[in-house]
C-alpha cells in the first residue's frame, strides 16, 4: 500500500470480516475505500482507509447510532462481530480502559453502534431468540434431506 497522505484511517479491526463489512457498506454508497495494514507494531491487522476529501460524505452515509450498551468490552465486541457477520457495519465506543477493573470507576459502559439506515435491522438481529442447545441437537439428529442421501 502506498503512503499517499490523502487517505486516512476510518476504522481499525483485528477481524477481516468486520473491515470488509465496513468497506462494502461504504463502496455501495459510492464512497471509495481500501483495506490495508499500516505495518505498525501492535496495530490492528485490518484498517479501512478512505480519501480525506470524502470524510464529510462518510459521516452522512454512516451516521453511527447506538444499538446496544454493555457493561463490559467483551460483550460489546461479540455483539459488534455478530452484526458484522450479518452484513451490518458496527463499532464499539465508550468505556475507560485506563484503569483495571476494581480501581475506581468501572471501565464501561460500552456502546455498539451501527449506521442509522441499518438500525432497525440491527435491533431485530439482536432481539432474535438464540437457537437453544436442545433445538440444535434435534436438528442435528433429524432425518437427512433427500438430496443428501444420494
Amino acid at each position: 500500500m502506498d503512503t499517499d497522505e490523502s487517505w486516512v484511517t476510518l476504522g481499525q479491526y483485528s477481524d477481516e470480516v468486520e473491515a470488509k463489512t465496513l468497506a462494502h457498506f461504504l463502496t455501495s454508497a459510492k464512497v471509495p475505500c481500501r483495506i490495508g495494514n499500516p505495518n505498525l507494531i501492535g496495530a490492528p491487522a485490518f484498517n479501512v482507509f478512505v480519501p480525506r476529501h470524502a470524510l464529510g460524505d462518510i459521516s452522512r452515509v454512516l451516521s453511527w447510532t447506538v444499538v446496544a450498551e454493555y457493561r463490559d468490552l467483551v460483550s460489546a465486541t461479540v455483539v459488534a462481530g455478530q452484526l458484522c457477520r450479518e452484513s451490518i457495519p458496527s463499532r464499539v465506543e465508550g468505556g475507560t480502559l485506563s484503569r483495571p477493573p476494581g480501581y475506581g470507576q468501572p471501565p464501561g459502559p460500552f456502546q455498539v453502534s451501527a449506521p442509522r439506515t441499518l438500525l432497525e435491522r440491527a435491533k431485530q438481529i439482536l432481539h432474535e431468540r438464540p437457537v437453544s442447545d436442545e433445538e440444535l441437537t434435534r436438528l442435528a439428529l433429524s432425518q437427512p434431506l433427500e438430496d443428501s442421501e444420494k
